[in-house]
């Protein structure tokens, strides 16, 4: 009898057993799922947001995600979040607690095409959008651009990328014709002709010796082009004097705020943009709502900016413009006046600066300073409202 009621005992916990987990497997798979758990993996320069791929799926779904666990399509959903053209890979899956969460591998780009269209080649030589969220840092691919030297720069890119040298010296590629490139360097004036995209590691290492050469001999500024696509030698052409005469402009900023200074190095590209060749930041030190405290150690803030700058450009820092802000800047409104010697003569920039050079005398308060002076209108023989001396006006 005892034996017969194990039995049972043994019958009876083993379909409670059995009911409760198609019970708990039956409110599983009925729970419902409202959000999907978004995670980017990879880059931290995110090309899309989280804001913009959920709204890219609700627009997919139809409205906000809500569905019952058992009904949702895990490829359905990995395929959705491929669409989005800055998405690489999306891997979809359900955990054991029921949350619906997604794996994000973002695209890569690695240079800027810059044609009747500007947008990115990818690490896939595939093209990308533009982002609106984040701009990257990468080379510019221009001139005559076609499917096959898009194919030949996407090597080139390549390339460059895995050697330290070329990466920190190469900044774009200006396509002549199909199977004809010419590199364009960061800091020296001339460019590197590479011919077509073959024998790149024998021709990047004759464009080495040469650049270290020249550079020991500090003659780099001295030529306009460097050859490459002779085997086993470099042909270099000179720069004519008037050439060798022209300097590149670099413009440095040098920002001085509460919480973080910053030192920006850059200098104007042949398309008319600002191209950022360095930075450097800091720790703000000794400033205190944009008044200096501690001179010492604002300036050892300073030099650590402008030294991250120098060495991430390459480029030595001797002058910058300096951003001032803070409670100690004020505005003021002054009227002041000069006799010209001859009042027929006509009024001209010298006597703009021998003006604005009078208000420069004017008695500040102690510890003040004047910046700037900026004329807003001028008044000439008792004419007020005068916007612009640039008329060929003449007076006293």
């Amino acid at each position: 009898m005892k034996r017969v009621l194990k039995v049972f005992q043994m019958l009876f916990l083993c379909f409670v057993l059995v009911g409760l987990y198609a019970f708990t497997n039956y409110r599983n798979e009925r729970r419902i799922v409202t959000e999907i758990d978004l995670k980017f993996i990879g880059n931290d320069n995110l090309y899309t947001t989280y804001e913009a791929v959920n709204k890219m799926l609700i627009v997919k779904q139809k409205g906000a995600f809500k569905a019952p666990k058992v009904k949702v399509a895990l490829s359905t959903i990995e395929r959705w979040l491929s669409e989005d053209p800055m998405l690489q890979n999306a891997t979809v899956y359900m955990t054991v607690d029921g949350a619906l969460r997604a794996l994000l591998t973002q695209r890569t780009p690695e240079a800027r095409v810059v044609t009747d269209s500007v947008y990115y080649l990818d690490t896939r030589g595939m093209a990308m959008p533009l982002s609106e969220f984040h701009s990257a840092r990468v080379p510019i691919i221009s001139g005559n651009i076609s499917e096959v030297s898009l194919s030949d720069c996407h090597k080139i890119i390549e390339f460059v990328s895995r050697d330290v040298f070329l990466k920190k010296n190469i900044v774009g590629i200006r396509v002549i014709k199909d199977q004809d490139y010419m590199l364009q360097c960061r800091l020296d004036q001339f460019e590197v002709r590479l011919g077509a995209a073959t024998a790149l590691q024998e021709k990047t290492s004759n464009f080495k010796a040469f650049y270290n050469k020249a550079l020991k001999d500090n003659s780099l500024q001295s030529y306009s082009l460097v050859d490459v696509r002779f085997k086993n030698q470099v042909v270099a052409t000179k720069k004519n004097n008037n050439t060798q005469m022209k300097e590149t402009n670099y413009s440095v900023g040098l920002d001085i705020g509460t919480t973080k200074i910053v030192a920006i190095i850059g200098k104007e590209n042949e398309y008319g943009k600002i191209e950022i060749l360095g930075i450097g930041k800091s720790k703000s030190l000794g400033v205190h709502r944009g008044v200096v405290n501690n001179i010492t150690q604002t300036i050892e803030s300073i030099q650590q900016a402008v030294q991250q700058a120098e060495t991430d450009s390459g480029l030595k820092i001797d002058t910058v413009s300096v951003g001032i802000a803070g409670q100690h800047i004020r505005s003021l409104q002054h009227s002041d006046y000069i006799t010209r010697a001859n009042s027929e003569e006509v009024i001209g920039y010298e006597d703009v600066d021998n003006l604005c050079n009078q208000v420069y005398k004017l008695v500040m308060l102690p510890g003040e300073e004047i910046i700037h002076v900026l004329p807003q209108e001028f008044k000439v023989d008792g004419q007020a409202e005068i916007k612009s001396l640039w008329v060929c006006m003449v007076g006293v």
